[in-house]
């Protein structure tokens, strides 16, 4: 994401820190029934902790989203199933967003 990297550079110089120290994974694979063709993407991530920063965990997820929306961009419209360690409770936002 060199745009993004460039924008919170010049914005948010901390934010831009942060997330370069930050060690998490998101992944999706998309699989396709062979008998009826349907597809499901299922998107995998852990994300960052810290009980101070909601915002990441936030920031992290929109942008996890925004990539699977452009990898599955001209595709049927497929079942997505989300999963993975949120590092936020169920009462939290974040589950809302997603």
């Amino acid at each position: 994401h060199a745009s993004l990297a460039a924008t919170l550079s010049r914005d948010s110089p901390a934010m831009l820190e942060v997330l370069q120290k930050v060690t998490t994974v998101g992944q999706m694979v998309l699989l396709e029934d062979t008998a009826s063709g349907a597809l499901v993407a299922v998107v995998n991530c852990h994300l960052f902790f810290h009980p101070n920063a909601p915002q990441v965990r936030a920031f992290q997820v929109h942008l996890l989203l925004t990539e699977v929306q452009h990898a599955l961009q001209g595709l049927p419209t497929p079942a997505i199933l989300f999963c993975g360690d949120l590092n936020a409770k169920p009462t939290n936002d974040l589950y809302s967003f997603v």
